[in-house]
């Protein structure tokens, strides 16, 4: 009997081992194990400087593991059927192992477990509106798959389904916007109760960004201004402080029929522009990003009116892309005209010229006014936005 319960014994700490393996100092391991998620289904794992891990789900279970040198937040995420355009936040750190379960393709609402401090802050943060996060990311869902079947090549030209599902996304959103303005109300009033740490940082920055450029979504900009205001002055000071300061008090922006200001740009081998050089034509200015399908899909116009209206408008597409994607992106998509980017992550020319979706297109006159606006993007829409622009605007002179 004796013997008996020391096997018994022996098999719990072997099992007990198993669920947490040991790691390496200076690697982390991440392994997740998913109901409900059939397999070959591809697991994406977003790193700061852009790059993607790859894993495939075989038998509910993919794992991801690398060298780390310091605590970093990197990010889940899965495109497909059903799953939301989501990103899972994932806190690693050296020998560290982090257990990641789901029990349905609604990854944002899965359960991330580690011993890791600025996990167990991103866990506390996302469980206090865990059941309206559930019901959001449902219909978030929905969307990204209409989304995805908008940009299906045989779908692109039929016009009584683009009509359709454009009616669908509006229905959509309709329901879930009010959800998200309820899960950011309730994070935020979270928020008070805790420590000014990573994640509280982290977390006030992207409100406070969301709170400049899309109201509608987060219309709390007084309850994140008082936020701020509990911050010691050292955070205040802040690479994070101060971007957060730039979006809740920003700085005039520019309208139409203002002059443009004299920002500095760099291009992608880090040489300095300055959007008066190029007065003297009219400006086509595209405010882009290379998450935004629009704005890729818009590509293939820029190009056609740099190449055939040279003469008269200076394309200037301008990224809100870190670096190095901004750099893959750029030659991907094959962008040779103006490619510039001010390198501050969406708090400077973006502000300044009150961007809040993209891509959003300005127009700006030969003496360096803005004459014209468009957001959003559609098939030949961008010809027709310069052209009757400039006929509008040479009528009035």
């Amino acid at each position: 009997m004796r013997k008996k319960s020391i096997l018994l014994a022996a098999l719990v700490i072997v099992s007990l081992g198993a669920c947490k393996p040991n790691v390496d100092s200076n690697r982390f391991l991440i392994e997740g194990q998913l109901s409900n998620v059939p397999d070959s289904v591809v697991v994406r794992l977003k790193v700061n400087n852009g790059k993607n891990a790859l894993d495939t789900v075989i038998n509910g279970h993919f794992s991801f593991t690398d060298t780390i040198s310091e605590v970093r937040e990197l990010a889940l995420w899965i495109v497909g059927k059903g799953f939301p355009n989501h990103r899972l936040p994932v806190w690693v750190a050296p020998g560290k192992f982090i257990q990641i379960k789901g029990e349905d393709k609604l990854l944002s609402t899965w359960i991330v477990t580690s011993d890791i401090a600025e996990q167990k802050d991103q866990n506390a943060l996302q469980a206090c509106a865990m059941d309206i996060r559930k019901q959001y990311a449902a219909l978030a869902a929905e969307e990204t798959y209409t989304y995805l079947e908008r940009s299906e090549k045989k779908n692109r030209n039929d016009t009584a389904f683009m009509k359709r599902s454009s009616e669908k996304i509006r229905s959509l959103r309709k329901i879930s916007i009010p959800l998200l303005t309820q899960i950011y109300k309730a994070e935020i009033e979270y928020m008070k109760t805790m420590p000014h740490s990573q994640v509280w940082m982290g977390t006030f920055l992207d409100y406070a960004k969301c709170a400049r450029l899309s109201p509608a979504y987060m219309p709390y900009m007084n309850e994140l201004k008082a936020l701020y205001e509990t911050l010691p002055d050292e955070l205040k000071h802040s690479r994070q402080g101060r971007l957060a300061y730039d979006f809740l008090y920003p700085t005039q922006s520019v309208k139409i029929g203002d002059s443009i200001t004299d920002e500095t740009l760099y291009d992608i081998q880090n040489n300095a522009h300055h959007l008066t050089e190029l007065v003297g034509r009219y400006i086509l200015l595209d405010f882009w990003s290379s998450g935004c399908q629009p704005c890729v899909m818009s590509v293939p116009e820029m190009g056609q009116i740099a190449e055939q209206m040279a003469d008269s408008v200076a394309v200037v597409s301008i990224s809100l892309d870190p670096l190095e994607v901004w750099k893959k992106a750029t030659v991907k998509h094959g962008i040779k005209w103006h490619n510039w980017n001010d390198m501050k992550e969406s708090n400077g020319i973006f502000i300044r010229f009150d961007v809040k979706a993209y891509p959003t297109y300005f127009l700006v006159s030969p003496d360096g006014k803005l004459i014209g606006k468009q957001v959003g993007y559609s098939k030949g829409s961008l010809f027709k936005f310069v052209k009757e622009t400039i006929a509008e605007h040479k009528g009035q002179e």
